[in-house]
């Protein structure tokens, strides 16, 4: 399962923070917020 995946399963679903899943996943926030935001981005289009 590539990362992308894998944090907005646990961002969308799980409803882990940005700060818990850049713990969990040992990766940098300024990967998972660009993740988050694209996630964001698709669901109002």
């Amino acid at each position: 399962m590539q990362d992308y995946e894998i944090i907005r399963r646990k961002f969308l679903i799980e409803k882990k923070s940005q700060s818990q899943i850049t713990k969990k996943m040992k990766i940098y926030r300024n990967t998972v917020a660009k993740y988050v935001n694209i996630q964001v981005a698709q669901l109002f289009h």
